[in-house]
């Protein structure tokens, strides 16, 4: 992907996996790291991380064994990766992507809401088959 020709142009280019990706990476970050909290493939991840160092937002500062594995690479943020993240953090749109722990959370929220609505109707259900119980032990008794 072509350098954006602007400031703003880049700024505005920052969506989704780049734009969390530039905000997940401190000093140091290792590449691994990103990967676990992000829903794209690994190679979309690798895809995104070259493009944002070469916008000159990220560069790679180490190599970190990993085992037989390739050497995974450690970025940190350039002064102007910095800028970018400071611009990023100051839209109103910050997040374009929830991340895993946001993503997660929302998730979780789901599932409670599925387990109340559930809860809420077997209790209902009790409550029918209570009352069929007392019209029926009523008529018996009777």
């Amino acid at each position: 992907m072509e350098k954006p020709e602007s400031w703003d142009v880049l700024i505005d280019e920052l969506r989704g996996n780049r734009a969390e990706l530039l905000l997940a990476i401190n000093d140091n970050y290792p590449a691994e790291t990103p990967k676990r909290e992000l829903t794209d493939t690994v190679n979309s991840v690798n895809y995104h991380l070259d493009i944002l160092e070469e916008w000159g937002l990220i560069e790679v500062v180490a190599h970190e064994e990993q085992g037989d594995r390739i050497p995974a690479r450690v970025f940190s943020l350039t002064d102007r990766g910095r800028e970018a993240v400071e611009d990023l953090l100051a839209r109103t749109d910050a997040r374009p992507i929830p991340s895993a722990v946001e993503q997660h959370i929302e998730d979780l929220r789901r599932e409670i809401e599925d387990v109340r609505a559930e809860a809420q109707a077997a209790q209902e259900r009790v409550d029918q088959l209570k009352e069929w119980i007392r019209a029926n032990v009523t008529e018996v008794e009777s």
